[in-house]
Protein backbone atom coordinates (compact mmCIF):
# COMPACT_ATOMS: atom_id res chain seq x y z
CA UNK A 1 0.00 0.00 0.00
CA UNK A 2 1.08 3.35 -0.86
CA UNK A 3 1.05 6.28 1.99
CA UNK A 4 -1.74 7.77 -0.20
CA UNK A 5 -3.48 4.67 0.09
CA UNK A 6 -2.82 4.51 3.97
CA UNK A 7 -3.71 8.36 4.36
CA UNK A 8 -7.04 7.54 2.68
CA UNK A 9 -7.76 4.67 5.06
CA UNK A 10 -6.57 7.22 8.39
CA UNK A 11 -9.12 9.75 6.79
CA UNK A 12 -12.20 6.91 6.26
CA UNK A 13 -11.41 5.95 9.68
CA UNK A 14 -11.41 9.13 11.08
CA UNK A 15 -14.72 10.56 9.44
CA UNK A 16 -16.42 7.08 9.73
CA UNK A 17 -16.11 7.21 13.80
CA UNK A 18 -17.44 10.85 13.96
CA UNK A 19 -20.55 10.28 11.71
CA UNK A 20 -20.93 6.88 14.33
CA UNK A 21 -21.28 8.86 16.87
CA UNK A 22 -23.65 11.15 15.39
CA UNK A 23 -25.95 8.83 14.25
CA UNK A 24 -25.72 7.10 17.79
CA UNK A 25 -26.68 10.38 19.59
CA UNK A 26 -29.20 11.32 16.32
CA UNK A 27 -30.77 7.64 17.21
CA UNK A 28 -30.73 8.57 21.43
CA UNK A 29 -32.50 12.15 21.38
CA UNK A 30 -35.14 10.80 18.72
CA UNK A 31 -36.16 8.09 21.53
CA UNK A 32 -36.98 11.04 23.25
CA UNK A 33 -41.09 11.43 21.98
CA UNK A 34 -41.74 14.81 24.05
CA UNK A 35 -40.44 18.44 22.86
CA UNK A 36 -37.60 20.20 25.30
CA UNK A 37 -39.46 23.04 26.32
CA UNK A 38 -36.76 25.97 26.44
CA UNK A 39 -37.55 29.72 28.40
CA UNK A 40 -35.39 32.57 27.43
CA UNK A 41 -34.86 35.68 29.37
CA UNK A 42 -35.44 38.82 27.10
CA UNK A 43 -32.97 41.87 26.36
CA UNK A 44 -30.89 43.39 28.98
CA UNK A 45 -33.71 46.27 28.89
CA UNK A 46 -36.69 43.92 29.58
CA UNK A 47 -34.87 42.02 32.22
CA UNK A 48 -36.37 43.32 35.44
CA UNK A 49 -39.90 43.54 33.85
CA UNK A 50 -39.54 39.66 33.06
CA UNK A 51 -38.11 39.27 36.29
CA UNK A 52 -40.82 41.26 38.13
CA UNK A 53 -37.90 42.90 40.95
CA UNK A 54 -34.63 44.99 40.82
CA UNK A 55 -31.51 45.14 43.22
CA UNK A 56 -31.91 48.61 45.03
CA UNK A 57 -28.30 49.85 45.66
CA UNK A 58 -30.02 53.10 47.41
CA UNK A 59 -28.91 53.69 51.17
CA UNK A 60 -31.65 52.86 52.93
CA UNK A 61 -33.64 51.04 50.60
CA UNK A 62 -30.77 48.13 49.29
CA UNK A 63 -31.57 44.73 48.33
CA UNK A 64 -34.16 43.07 46.19
CA UNK A 65 -37.23 45.00 45.41
CA UNK A 66 -40.65 43.99 44.21
CA UNK A 67 -41.87 45.88 40.78
CA UNK A 68 -45.26 46.58 40.14
CA UNK A 69 -46.51 47.55 44.17
CA UNK A 70 -47.66 50.30 46.00
CA UNK A 71 -45.47 50.30 48.89
CA UNK A 72 -46.74 52.74 51.80
CA UNK A 73 -44.55 53.36 54.48
CA UNK A 74 -45.68 55.42 57.12
CA UNK A 75 -48.05 53.13 58.89
CA UNK A 76 -48.45 49.47 60.17
CA UNK A 77 -50.38 49.29 57.32
CA UNK A 78 -48.34 50.10 54.64
CA UNK A 79 -44.96 48.07 56.31
CA UNK A 80 -46.89 44.76 56.27
CA UNK A 81 -47.50 45.56 52.85
CA UNK A 82 -43.80 45.87 52.06
CA UNK A 83 -43.37 42.85 53.80
CA UNK A 84 -46.28 40.62 51.16
CA UNK A 85 -44.47 42.57 48.51
CA UNK A 86 -43.64 39.90 46.37
CA UNK A 87 -47.77 39.37 46.34
CA UNK A 88 -48.39 41.73 44.17
CA UNK A 89 -45.50 40.84 42.00
CA UNK A 90 -46.16 41.24 37.91
CA UNK A 91 -44.26 38.93 35.89
CA UNK A 92 -44.68 36.41 33.11
CA UNK A 93 -42.30 33.65 35.52
CA UNK A 94 -45.51 33.15 38.12
CA UNK A 95 -48.72 34.46 39.76
CA UNK A 96 -47.50 34.32 43.97
CA UNK A 97 -51.63 34.49 44.18
CA UNK A 98 -52.74 31.50 41.76
CA UNK A 99 -49.31 29.08 41.18
CA UNK A 100 -51.72 27.63 38.37
CA UNK A 101 -52.46 30.55 36.15
CA UNK A 102 -52.62 29.32 32.88
CA UNK A 103 -50.62 32.00 31.52
CA UNK A 104 -47.70 31.82 33.18
CA UNK A 105 -44.54 29.98 32.80
CA UNK A 106 -44.13 28.20 35.41
CA UNK A 107 -47.41 26.58 34.85
CA UNK A 108 -45.79 25.89 31.08
CA UNK A 109 -42.93 24.00 33.20
CA UNK A 110 -45.29 21.98 35.50
CA UNK A 111 -47.66 20.83 32.81
CA UNK A 112 -44.50 20.25 30.07
CA UNK A 113 -42.68 17.84 32.63
CA UNK A 114 -46.36 15.85 33.73
CA UNK A 115 -46.85 15.79 29.59
CA UNK A 116 -49.98 17.69 30.00
CA UNK A 117 -51.46 19.54 27.32
CA UNK A 118 -50.84 23.27 27.37
CA UNK A 119 -50.96 26.58 25.05
CA UNK A 120 -48.16 29.38 24.91
CA UNK A 121 -50.43 32.62 25.20
CA UNK A 122 -49.16 34.82 22.32
CA UNK A 123 -48.02 37.12 24.85
CA UNK A 124 -45.35 34.53 25.87
CA UNK A 125 -44.37 33.22 22.96
CA UNK A 126 -41.48 35.65 22.85
CA UNK A 127 -39.87 33.73 25.78
CA UNK A 128 -41.26 30.09 25.39
CA UNK A 129 -40.70 27.64 22.44
CA UNK A 130 -40.58 23.75 22.36
CA UNK A 131 -37.87 22.02 20.04
CA UNK A 132 -37.36 18.21 19.00
CA UNK A 133 -34.34 17.21 20.97
CA UNK A 134 -32.92 16.05 17.42
CA UNK A 135 -33.29 19.99 16.46
CA UNK A 136 -31.10 21.33 19.11
CA UNK A 137 -27.50 19.25 18.02
CA UNK A 138 -25.97 20.23 14.97
CA UNK A 139 -25.42 17.08 12.98
CA UNK A 140 -24.04 19.50 9.68
CA UNK A 141 -20.69 20.67 10.91
CA UNK A 142 -17.72 17.78 10.44
CA UNK A 143 -16.46 18.36 13.94
CA UNK A 144 -19.07 16.83 16.79
CA UNK A 145 -19.32 19.06 19.69
CA UNK A 146 -22.86 17.67 21.14
CA UNK A 147 -23.33 21.10 22.23
CA UNK A 148 -27.29 21.56 22.71
CA UNK A 149 -28.69 24.78 20.77
CA UNK A 150 -31.38 26.58 22.55
CA UNK A 151 -32.53 28.52 19.01
CA UNK A 152 -32.92 26.41 15.94
CA UNK A 153 -31.09 27.37 12.90
CA UNK A 154 -33.99 28.01 10.11
CA UNK A 155 -34.27 25.46 7.71
CA UNK A 156 -33.23 27.36 3.91
CA UNK A 157 -35.49 25.41 1.53
CA UNK A 158 -33.49 26.39 -2.08
CA UNK A 159 -35.55 25.03 -4.86
CA UNK A 160 -33.40 25.77 -8.50
CA UNK A 161 -32.99 24.51 -11.96
CA UNK A 162 -29.35 25.07 -11.44
CA UNK A 163 -27.32 22.75 -9.01
CA UNK A 164 -27.31 24.02 -5.29
CA UNK A 165 -23.78 23.91 -3.77
CA UNK A 166 -22.40 25.29 -0.53
CA UNK A 167 -21.06 28.11 -0.70
CA UNK A 168 -16.95 27.59 -0.81
CA UNK A 169 -17.35 25.32 -3.36
CA UNK A 170 -19.27 28.21 -5.57
CA UNK A 171 -16.10 28.78 -5.28
CA UNK A 172 -15.90 31.95 -3.45
CA UNK A 173 -12.50 33.28 -1.11
CA UNK A 174 -14.29 33.34 2.73
CA UNK A 175 -12.18 35.08 5.09
CA UNK A 176 -11.94 36.25 9.13
CA UNK A 177 -11.27 39.82 9.03
CA UNK A 178 -8.11 40.94 11.23
CA UNK A 179 -8.80 42.21 15.26
CA UNK A 180 -8.10 46.16 15.55
CA UNK A 181 -8.65 48.51 17.64
CA UNK A 182 -9.46 52.02 17.32
CA UNK A 183 -6.97 52.76 19.48
CA UNK A 184 -4.57 51.49 17.10
CA UNK A 185 -5.80 52.85 13.91
CA UNK A 186 -3.81 55.43 12.19
CA UNK A 187 -6.45 57.29 10.73
CA UNK A 188 -6.60 58.11 6.90
CA UNK A 189 -8.44 56.90 3.79
CA UNK A 190 -9.53 53.71 4.47
CA UNK A 191 -12.65 52.37 6.52
CA UNK A 192 -12.42 49.86 8.86
CA UNK A 193 -15.74 47.59 9.09
CA UNK A 194 -16.64 46.23 12.21
CA UNK A 195 -19.41 44.23 13.69
CA UNK A 196 -21.81 47.22 12.89
CA UNK A 197 -23.78 47.87 9.63
CA UNK A 198 -21.94 51.58 9.35
CA UNK A 199 -17.79 51.06 8.77
CA UNK A 200 -16.47 51.82 12.49
CA UNK A 201 -13.37 54.50 12.09
CA UNK A 202 -10.58 54.77 9.62
CA UNK A 203 -7.49 53.96 8.83
CA UNK A 204 -3.89 54.03 7.52
CA UNK A 205 -4.17 50.17 5.71
CA UNK A 206 -6.28 48.32 4.14
CA UNK A 207 -6.58 44.34 3.79
CA UNK A 208 -9.56 44.12 1.01
CA UNK A 209 -9.91 44.47 -2.28
CA UNK A 210 -12.55 46.49 -3.58
CA UNK A 211 -16.06 44.68 -4.74
CA UNK A 212 -16.23 42.79 -1.15
CA UNK A 213 -18.94 41.35 0.71
CA UNK A 214 -18.88 41.62 4.07
CA UNK A 215 -20.94 40.02 7.09
CA UNK A 216 -20.77 41.62 10.14
CA UNK A 217 -19.13 38.68 12.79
CA UNK A 218 -20.80 40.04 16.01
CA UNK A 219 -22.88 41.82 18.58
CA UNK A 220 -26.10 43.00 17.74
CA UNK A 221 -25.81 43.13 13.91
CA UNK A 222 -24.38 39.58 13.56
CA UNK A 223 -24.83 38.24 9.94
CA UNK A 224 -25.29 41.29 8.36
CA UNK A 225 -24.83 41.48 4.57
CA UNK A 226 -22.74 44.01 2.96
CA UNK A 227 -21.25 45.39 -0.35
CA UNK A 228 -18.21 47.01 -0.46
CA UNK A 229 -17.37 48.80 -3.64
CA UNK A 230 -14.16 50.52 -2.12
CA UNK A 231 -10.47 48.94 -0.65
CA UNK A 232 -11.64 48.57 2.87
CA UNK A 233 -10.20 47.13 6.41
CA UNK A 234 -11.66 44.13 7.14
CA UNK A 235 -11.98 43.69 11.00
CA UNK A 236 -14.82 42.06 13.11
CA UNK A 237 -16.50 40.57 10.07
CA UNK A 238 -16.42 37.71 7.22
CA UNK A 239 -15.42 39.17 3.76
CA UNK A 240 -16.63 37.20 0.56
CA UNK A 241 -15.25 37.31 -2.81
CA UNK A 242 -16.14 35.19 -5.81
CA UNK A 243 -13.56 34.37 -8.41
CA UNK A 244 -14.51 37.23 -10.80
CA UNK A 245 -16.37 40.66 -9.75
CA UNK A 246 -19.81 39.04 -11.53
CA UNK A 247 -19.73 36.02 -9.63
CA UNK A 248 -19.15 38.02 -6.23
CA UNK A 249 -22.10 40.47 -7.56
CA UNK A 250 -24.11 37.85 -7.78
CA UNK A 251 -23.35 36.02 -4.46
CA UNK A 252 -24.15 39.65 -3.26
CA UNK A 253 -27.89 39.40 -4.23
CA UNK A 254 -28.51 36.06 -3.22
CA UNK A 255 -26.99 35.98 0.16
CA UNK A 256 -29.02 39.22 0.57
CA UNK A 257 -32.25 37.94 -0.46
CA UNK A 258 -31.86 35.06 2.67
CA UNK A 259 -30.64 37.81 5.37
CA UNK A 260 -33.45 36.59 8.01
CA UNK A 261 -31.73 33.15 7.73
CA UNK A 262 -28.10 34.59 7.94
CA UNK A 263 -28.98 37.00 11.05
CA UNK A 264 -30.78 33.20 12.14
CA UNK A 265 -26.94 32.00 12.12
CA UNK A 266 -25.64 34.05 14.95
CA UNK A 267 -24.89 31.76 18.56
CA UNK A 268 -24.10 32.70 22.12
CA UNK A 269 -26.48 34.77 24.07
CA UNK A 270 -24.00 37.56 25.81
CA UNK A 271 -22.52 38.22 22.86
CA UNK A 272 -24.25 36.56 19.31
CA UNK A 273 -21.47 35.39 16.74
CA UNK A 274 -21.76 34.60 13.28
CA UNK A 275 -18.80 32.35 12.21
CA UNK A 276 -17.38 32.09 9.16
CA UNK A 277 -17.40 27.83 8.56
CA UNK A 278 -21.36 28.94 8.68
CA UNK A 279 -21.07 31.09 5.82
CA UNK A 280 -19.17 28.34 4.22
CA UNK A 281 -21.70 26.12 4.26
CA UNK A 282 -24.78 28.00 3.37
CA UNK A 283 -26.58 26.75 0.05
CA UNK A 284 -26.43 28.38 -3.02
CA UNK A 285 -28.07 27.93 -6.70
CA UNK A 286 -24.90 27.60 -9.03
CA UNK A 287 -26.37 29.32 -12.52
CA UNK A 288 -23.84 29.64 -15.68
CA UNK A 289 -22.06 32.75 -15.70
CA UNK A 290 -24.52 34.75 -18.32
CA UNK A 291 -27.56 34.13 -16.09
CA UNK A 292 -25.27 35.72 -13.14
CA UNK A 293 -24.98 38.56 -15.64
CA UNK A 294 -28.57 38.69 -16.25
CA UNK A 295 -29.47 38.44 -12.49
CA UNK A 296 -26.96 41.41 -11.96
CA UNK A 297 -28.20 43.34 -14.72
CA UNK A 298 -31.70 43.25 -13.64
CA UNK A 299 -30.93 43.92 -10.00
CA UNK A 300 -28.51 46.78 -10.94
CA UNK A 301 -31.73 48.41 -12.35
CA UNK A 302 -33.48 48.21 -8.78
CA UNK A 303 -30.91 50.12 -7.43
CA UNK A 304 -30.61 52.88 -9.63
CA UNK A 305 -34.61 52.88 -9.40
CA UNK A 306 -33.88 52.99 -5.36
CA UNK A 307 -30.86 55.76 -6.16
CA UNK A 308 -33.37 57.46 -8.10
CA UNK A 309 -35.87 57.85 -6.04
CA UNK A 310 -33.68 58.74 -3.14
CA UNK A 311 -32.28 61.76 -4.87
CA UNK A 312 -35.64 63.10 -5.75
CA UNK A 313 -36.45 62.81 -2.07
CA UNK A 314 -33.95 64.76 -0.72
CA UNK A 315 -34.07 67.15 -3.71
CA UNK A 316 -37.77 67.35 -2.69
CA UNK A 317 -36.91 68.41 0.98
CA UNK A 318 -34.59 71.11 -0.24
CA UNK A 319 -37.40 72.54 -1.74
CA UNK A 320 -39.17 72.39 1.63
CA UNK A 321 -36.35 74.21 3.18
CA UNK A 322 -36.40 76.52 0.58
CA UNK A 323 -39.97 77.72 1.28
CA UNK A 324 -38.67 78.81 4.99
CA UNK A 325 -35.73 80.43 3.61
CA UNK A 326 -37.95 82.60 1.30
CA UNK A 327 -40.02 83.59 5.04
CA UNK A 328 -36.84 86.65 5.32
CA UNK A 329 -38.39 88.18 2.08
CA UNK A 330 -42.26 88.66 3.37
CA UNK A 331 -41.14 89.62 7.44
CA UNK A 332 -39.18 92.45 5.09
CA UNK A 333 -42.10 93.31 3.29
CA UNK A 334 -44.56 93.59 6.48
CA UNK A 335 -46.19 90.70 5.79
CA UNK A 336 -46.96 89.11 8.70
CA UNK A 337 -46.06 89.29 12.46
CA UNK A 338 -43.56 87.53 14.40
CA UNK A 339 -45.07 86.09 18.29
CA UNK A 340 -42.67 84.26 20.33
CA UNK A 341 -43.10 80.43 21.07
CA UNK A 342 -44.71 81.51 24.27
CA UNK A 343 -47.24 83.37 23.16
CA UNK A 344 -48.54 80.82 20.59
CA UNK A 345 -48.56 77.65 22.62
CA UNK A 346 -49.53 76.06 25.59
CA UNK A 347 -46.57 74.40 26.72
CA UNK A 348 -47.51 71.00 28.38
CA UNK A 349 -44.23 68.62 29.86
CA UNK A 350 -44.69 65.16 29.91
CA UNK A 351 -45.72 62.45 32.51
CA UNK A 352 -43.20 61.34 35.06
CA UNK A 353 -42.77 58.07 36.08
CA UNK A 354 -40.68 55.84 37.35
CA UNK A 355 -39.71 52.28 37.04
CA UNK A 356 -42.13 50.83 39.63
CA UNK A 357 -45.60 52.76 38.14
CA UNK A 358 -44.32 50.53 34.90
CA UNK A 359 -46.39 46.97 33.93
CA UNK A 360 -45.60 44.68 31.09
CA UNK A 361 -49.56 43.75 30.21
CA UNK A 362 -51.20 46.33 27.95
CA UNK A 363 -53.07 49.23 30.00
CA UNK A 364 -55.03 52.47 28.95
CA UNK A 365 -52.45 54.30 30.35
CA UNK A 366 -49.63 54.14 27.54
CA UNK A 367 -46.79 56.33 27.19
CA UNK A 368 -44.78 57.77 24.17
CA UNK A 369 -41.05 58.35 24.13
CA UNK A 370 -38.99 59.90 21.12
CA UNK A 371 -38.14 56.47 19.64
CA UNK A 372 -41.69 57.14 17.79
CA UNK A 373 -40.35 60.30 15.83
CA UNK A 374 -38.70 59.62 12.82
CA UNK A 375 -35.85 62.36 12.19
CA UNK A 376 -38.03 63.46 9.47
CA UNK A 377 -40.73 64.63 12.26
CA UNK A 378 -43.17 61.98 11.24
CA UNK A 379 -44.94 59.59 14.24
CA UNK A 380 -44.46 56.43 13.83
CA UNK A 381 -45.28 54.21 16.60
CA UNK A 382 -42.55 51.44 17.63
CA UNK A 383 -42.42 51.29 21.45
CA UNK A 384 -45.43 51.85 23.87
CA UNK A 385 -44.84 52.01 27.69
CA UNK A 386 -47.33 51.07 29.97
CA UNK A 387 -47.90 52.48 33.13
CA UNK A 388 -50.27 50.70 36.03
CA UNK A 389 -54.06 51.52 36.01
CA UNK A 390 -53.32 52.64 39.63
CA UNK A 391 -51.42 55.95 38.09
CA UNK A 392 -53.70 58.77 37.62
CA UNK A 393 -52.42 60.37 34.95
CA UNK A 394 -53.36 64.20 33.99
CA UNK A 395 -55.56 64.45 30.85
CA UNK A 396 -53.82 67.27 29.51
CA UNK A 397 -50.97 65.22 29.02
CA UNK A 398 -52.40 63.12 25.96
CA UNK A 399 -52.14 63.73 22.43
CA UNK A 400 -54.81 65.59 20.52
CA UNK A 401 -55.53 66.85 17.35
CA UNK A 402 -53.41 69.77 16.43
CA UNK A 403 -50.25 69.25 18.95
CA UNK A 404 -46.99 68.89 18.27
CA UNK A 405 -45.31 66.17 20.37
CA UNK A 406 -41.45 67.21 20.94
CA UNK A 407 -38.32 66.36 22.43
CA UNK A 408 -37.79 68.44 25.57
CA UNK A 409 -34.80 65.90 26.96
CA UNK A 410 -32.44 63.28 25.78
CA UNK A 411 -28.90 61.75 26.14
CA UNK A 412 -28.45 62.67 22.38
CA UNK A 413 -28.44 66.74 20.96
CA UNK A 414 -29.78 65.49 17.63
CA UNK A 415 -33.16 64.36 19.46
CA UNK A 416 -33.61 67.63 20.73
CA UNK A 417 -36.65 69.66 19.30
CA UNK A 418 -37.76 66.87 17.41
CA UNK A 419 -41.41 66.71 16.97
CA UNK A 420 -44.34 65.02 15.27
CA UNK A 421 -47.74 66.48 14.28
CA UNK A 422 -50.65 64.73 15.49
CA UNK A 423 -53.32 65.15 13.20
CA UNK A 424 -55.79 63.77 15.37
CA UNK A 425 -57.42 62.57 18.74
CA UNK A 426 -54.63 60.04 20.59
CA UNK A 427 -55.08 57.38 23.20
CA UNK A 428 -51.36 58.22 23.79
CA UNK A 429 -49.40 60.45 26.76
CA UNK A 430 -46.36 61.91 26.43
CA UNK A 431 -43.28 60.65 28.22
CA UNK A 432 -40.85 62.30 30.78
CA UNK A 433 -38.46 63.25 28.66
CA UNK A 434 -41.35 64.63 26.28
CA UNK A 435 -44.03 67.58 26.14
CA UNK A 436 -46.55 69.04 23.97
CA UNK A 437 -46.88 72.22 22.46
CA UNK A 438 -50.86 72.96 22.14
CA UNK A 439 -51.73 75.98 20.31
CA UNK A 440 -53.38 78.16 21.98
CA UNK A 441 -55.56 79.77 19.00
CA UNK A 442 -56.63 79.57 15.59
CA UNK A 443 -54.15 82.68 14.29
CA UNK A 444 -52.07 80.42 12.61
CA UNK A 445 -52.43 77.16 10.97
CA UNK A 446 -50.86 74.45 12.87
CA UNK A 447 -49.37 72.26 10.02
CA UNK A 448 -47.46 75.80 8.97
CA UNK A 449 -46.11 76.39 12.37
CA UNK A 450 -44.91 72.52 12.50
CA UNK A 451 -43.52 72.48 9.01
CA UNK A 452 -41.52 76.20 10.26
CA UNK A 453 -39.96 74.23 13.47
CA UNK A 454 -39.53 71.35 11.66
CA UNK A 455 -37.30 72.93 9.22
CA UNK A 456 -33.57 72.07 9.22
CA UNK A 457 -32.60 75.46 10.50
CA UNK A 458 -35.18 76.11 13.20
CA UNK A 459 -33.78 72.25 14.79
CA UNK A 460 -30.59 73.46 14.88
CA UNK A 461 -31.73 76.73 16.67
CA UNK A 462 -33.81 74.68 19.32
CA UNK A 463 -30.83 72.25 19.25
CA UNK A 464 -27.83 75.31 19.97
CA UNK A 465 -30.06 76.84 23.10
CA UNK A 466 -30.24 72.93 24.64
CA UNK A 467 -28.58 72.76 27.62
CA UNK A 468 -27.27 70.00 30.27
CA UNK A 469 -23.94 67.78 30.68
CA UNK A 470 -25.06 64.37 30.68
CA UNK A 471 -29.14 64.82 29.46
CA UNK A 472 -29.42 67.42 26.89
CA UNK A 473 -32.74 69.81 28.23
CA UNK A 474 -34.58 72.96 26.29
CA UNK A 475 -33.94 75.73 27.92
CA UNK A 476 -36.20 78.11 28.82
CA UNK A 477 -34.80 80.68 26.04
CA UNK A 478 -36.45 78.42 23.65
CA UNK A 479 -39.98 79.67 24.10
CA UNK A 480 -38.81 83.50 23.59
CA UNK A 481 -37.43 82.27 20.11
CA UNK A 482 -39.82 84.15 17.48
CA UNK A 483 -42.22 82.67 14.62
CA UNK A 484 -42.93 84.19 11.97
CA UNK A 485 -46.79 84.17 11.19
CA UNK A 486 -47.69 85.25 7.98
CA UNK A 487 -50.80 86.33 6.11
CA UNK A 488 -53.53 83.29 6.62
CA UNK A 489 -53.73 83.08 2.85
CA UNK A 490 -49.89 82.95 2.64
CA UNK A 491 -49.95 79.93 5.25
CA UNK A 492 -52.25 78.09 3.23
CA UNK A 493 -50.19 78.48 0.52
CA UNK A 494 -47.32 77.11 2.33
CA UNK A 495 -48.97 74.23 3.41
CA UNK A 496 -50.36 73.24 0.22
CA UNK A 497 -47.22 73.34 -1.30
CA UNK A 498 -45.40 71.49 1.32
CA UNK A 499 -47.95 68.56 1.23
CA UNK A 500 -47.98 68.86 -2.44
CA UNK A 501 -44.25 67.64 -2.17
CA UNK A 502 -44.83 65.21 0.69
CA UNK A 503 -47.16 62.88 -1.21
CA UNK A 504 -44.82 62.71 -3.87
CA UNK A 505 -41.85 62.01 -1.15
CA UNK A 506 -44.37 59.22 0.13
CA UNK A 507 -44.91 57.77 -3.19
CA UNK A 508 -40.97 57.73 -3.90
CA UNK A 509 -40.33 55.66 0.26
CA UNK A 510 -43.43 53.46 -1.26
CA UNK A 511 -41.19 52.62 -4.30
CA UNK A 512 -38.17 52.31 -2.14
CA UNK A 513 -39.56 49.53 -0.58
CA UNK A 514 -40.68 47.38 -2.98
CA UNK A 515 -36.77 47.34 -4.13
CA UNK A 516 -36.43 43.77 -1.72
CA UNK A 517 -39.64 42.12 -3.43
CA UNK A 518 -38.46 43.06 -6.66
CA UNK A 519 -34.70 41.41 -6.51
CA UNK A 520 -37.02 38.57 -5.20
CA UNK A 521 -38.67 38.40 -8.18
CA UNK A 522 -35.65 38.41 -10.26
CA UNK A 523 -33.93 36.32 -8.54
CA UNK A 524 -36.73 33.24 -8.67
CA UNK A 525 -37.35 34.20 -12.40
CA UNK A 526 -33.59 33.21 -13.25
CA UNK A 527 -32.98 30.36 -10.58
Amino acid sequence: QTQTDLLQKELIQYIKKIEQEKLYYYLLAKTNPNQVLIIKSPEKTEIKSFLGYERSATKGNEGIKYLWTTEKSDTDEGIFQSLKGIQGIKTPLFDPNDLSAQDKLNTYIRKHFLNQDFTISPENKKFVSLIPLTDMLDFSRTSFDKTLRTSVQKKIDIKSKYQVVKLEDFPADIKKGTSITSKNAIEWEYKVVAGGKEFAYMHNEYNREENTITISASWANAGFVNFRKEKIFASDCTTIRGVTDISTKYIFEYLQSIQDEIFALARGSAQPHVYPNDIKALKIPLPPLEVQKQIIAECEKVDQEYETSRMAIQDYRKKISKIFETLGVIENWGGGETLKISELFQIIRGVIYSKNDQVIEKTNNIILTADNITEQGDLKIVKEIYLSENNQIDREKQLRKNDFFMCFSSGSKKHIGKLAFIDQDMKYYAGGFMGILRPKNQTFIPKYLYSLLNSESYRNKIRDLSNGTNINNLSNKIWDLKLLIPPFSRQQAIVSEIESYQAEIAKLENLMTQSASKKQAILNQYL
